[in-house]
């Protein structure tokens, strides 16, 4: 069973988002020698260049389909899906998926650009719209969307075009937090992205493993900064990446290269065309 966010962590998140509405200009990386722990440059090669390989074949970017997601407690939750561009024809192999999980206020429409790129590098991508937001009925409930999320991730890995051993979560301020406890309590979830994640992680740390996680936040975001800080030493396999002055949540996508940055960790952890 999921367990549930602090509240603590609910009372964090909703300060530093509301703290950080608008979007800070593109900024340089910190170099090492102003930051504590070490910049982890990821080197691998976008998850493009699997579109050459055998057994794989491009298709034209279909325009997102909007789903439904039956909750825990029969909520219908509003989704947007975006089918892979690049398809595998090999028999029983499917495309990698992502689930992506908007912040404190936000709604799956916030991810639209991000979720292109990955659909164009062959991921297959559903944007959940949390209880309360967006397409989904209310009241909005963080407790719930806990549970929330882990539907999410059982609809897409349900797919039949979908390779349910290469799945991600990927999520922004709370729903950094929200991505990390779901993946924490399921061992079927392969990568966590956590963008400006929180500082209240009970129940996280022991149960993460061996399997990647990715943390990025700003130093100018200080609350997050010091959280991703905190929390990276105690992840087997944890990476971080921090930007100078890049702000808060899905503001730091002003900086050009996260996008790509993104895309190359996932197709290093989870998109590798097969073979």
């Amino acid at each position: 069973m999921l367990r549930r966010p602090a509240p603590f962590l609910l009372l964090v998140l909703a300060l530093s988002a509301c703290a950080r509405a608008t979007a800070i200009p593109p900024s340089t990386l910190v170099p090492p020698t102003l930051a504590p722990v070490a910049i982890n440059v990821v080197t691998a090669t976008p998850a493009a260049t699997a579109t050459g390989a055998p057994g794989y074949t491009r298709h034209t970017p279909a325009a997102p389909i909007t789903t439904t997601i039956t909750a825990a407690d029969d909520t219908a939750l509003s989704a947007a899906y975006y089918t892979p561009a690049i398809a595998e024809s090999v028999a029983g192999e499917g495309a990698p998926g992502v689930v992506l999980v908007h912040g404190l206020a936000g709604a799956n429409a916030d991810w639209e650009a991000f979720a292109r790129d990955l659909q164009g590098n062959g991921f297959a991508v559903l944007v959940l719209d949390l209880r309360g937001y967006g397409g989904s009925p209310g009241p909005a409930d963080w407790e719930a969307s806990v549970s929330d999320v882990a539907a999410a991730w059982r609809h897409l890995s349900a797919r039949r075009e979908v390779d349910r051993d290469r799945t991600a979560l990927v999520g922004v301020s709370l729903g950094a937090n929200l991505a990390l406890l779901v993946g924490a309590n399921n061992a079927d979830v392969a990568a966590v992205v956590a963008l400006s994640p929180g500082d209240d992680y009970q129940g996280v740390l022991p149960n993460f493993s061996s399997r990647p996680v990715l943390l990025v936040a700003s130093r100018d975001d200080d609350p997050s900064y010091q959280a991703a800080q905190a929390l990276a030493p105690a992840l087997a396999a944890g990476e971080t990446y921090y930007y100078l002055t890049a702000g808060h949540g899905l503001a730091m996508f002003t900086e050009t290269d996260l996008s790509t940055r993104l895309l190359s960790w996932l197709s290093v952890k989870i998109g590798e065309a097969k073979g």
